[in-house]
């Protein structure tokens, strides 16, 4: 693989961070819509759900925040690399030690996902119900997806260009979005406020 193959414009650097921060402003206002639904109208009977699913909003803001405004990444895919553009990187925050924190907050956010699952397997596992199921599998498939791409052109070098990574990489980013909505729409209480 060459220099060439991995180089990224000015202007396309431009447009890939547009897409971005057009992204990261929509998930802000769902990120503060799910917030205001999960303090002020989860039923009372359910504060242990609320707790786990507080604490999951949280990390996904935090997660969202530090990405988007303090480590602001640009993937080199399908070469295992890339480098940072935002505040970190502008004060001298050596990368390995911005995606050392990015990699730390994502294992707690997947602890937190995991402990929320554990705690509600009950109602999700045994809906019988496929059109639920079918919503709670449309994030992972955000993610598990594109990620999956993505590793096949690092691990197989030259079958899939430096453009389409990047554009997978940009589809994982609507994963706070499809959250959001998804916790406001699955959620019995909040969808009656709408």
């Amino acid at each position: 693989m060459s220099i060439d193959e991995i180089f990224l414009s000015l202007d396309a650097q431009r447009s890939f961070f547009l897409t971005l921060r057009i992204i990261f402003c929509f998930s802000v206002v769902l990120h503060l819509i799910s917030l205001f639904f999960l303090c002020k109208h989860s039923p009372p009977t359910q504060v242990v759900w609320r707790n786990y699913m507080l604490n999951v909003q949280i990390w996904i803001i935090v997660l969202d925040v530090y990405l988007e405004l303090l480590l602001e990444p640009v993937p080199l895919f399908p070469a295992p690399a890339g480098y940072t553009t935002g505040f970190l990187c502008r004060v001298g925050v050596p990368v390995q030690v911005g995606a050392g924190i990015g990699m730390l907050m994502i294992c707690n956010l997947a602890v937190a996902v995991i402990l929320c699952v554990l705690h509600r397997h009950q109602t999700i596992l045994m809906s019988n119900s496929r059109f639920r199921l079918g919503k709670l599998i449309t994030p992972l498939i955000l993610m598990l997806l594109p990620a999956g791409v993505i590793f096949t052109a690092i691990t197989a070098d030259g079958l899939i260009e430096f453009e389409q990574c990047l554009f997978l990489f940009s589809i994982m980013m609507l994963h706070p979005i499809a959250h959001n909505i998804l916790l406001i729409s699955l959620t019995p209480n909040f969808r009656a406020k709408i």
